[in-house]
């Protein structure tokens, strides 16, 4: 119960005191009063601390699901509710932080273009965000889930072998720079990514 609290009250304060970093909605060139001169440096810092942050939740909600799956009858009137209280609070926290490092890299494709790393990323951010949902299951369901957190990973891996990110990047939205296409990005791409290399091809007859 007090690792379960602390956790919850570190990260709802983090929550509530960066709230305008968090859920920045500035231009670009405005990021410097929150630390970052661009939207890349933005989503890379906020990558990083979301990785950290959900090794530590993700461990924390679990041993919460322990604790109150451990808990002896005469203990469950008293310290179950507050076990279950403390477990909801940080659930709904890190659905907030998922949220926000989800609108970070939505911001950043919608003004620089799709990149593989980006790609990449929100797809780490899903499989993330269903194995979260799976522990959530947990609390209700007291069967066994691990069939469906495998069968998420598998999936997951399967989209990434076959998912052609390069193509979708080069006809979606291509990365850009200075609001102009990053042709010299689509044409160091891989055979995966040959509408890219026409693109820079094409560009560079103009020139």
């Amino acid at each position: 119960a007090v690792l379960l609290g602390l956790v919850t009250l570190v990260l709802g304060a983090f929550l509530i005191v960066d709230f305008p970093y968090v859920f920045a909605n500035v231009a670009e060139t405005s990021l410097i009063k929150y630390g970052v001169h661009t939207y890349s440096e933005y989503v890379k810092r906020g990558f990083f601390e979301f990785s950290l942050v959900s090794i530590v939740v993700y461990g924390v909600l679990w041993g919460g699901l322990g604790a109150i799956r451990g808990l002896i009858q005469d203990q469950k009137s008293k310290i179950k509710i507050v076990l279950t209280v403390f477990q909801s609070v940080l659930f709904v926290e890190f659905g907030i932080f998922l949220l926000s490092i989800f609108r970070r890299i939505f911001l950043y494709q919608q003004f620089h273009g799709w990149s593989l790393a980006r790609i990449y990323g929100g797809i780490f951010l899903i499989w993330v965000l269903g194995l979260v949902a799976i522990l959530a299951v947990r609390h209700f369901y007291q069967k066994s889930l691990l069939l469906a957190e495998v069968l998420l990973t598998v999936t997951v891996i399967i989209f990434v072998g076959l998912f052609n990110s390069e193509n979708f990047i080069a006809t979606s939205h291509p990365p850009t720079v200075n609001k102009r296409i990053d042709y010299v990005y689509l044409s160091r791409m891989s055979t995966d990514g040959t509408a890219g290399w026409k693109m820079s091809y094409e560009n560079a007859l103009k020139i």
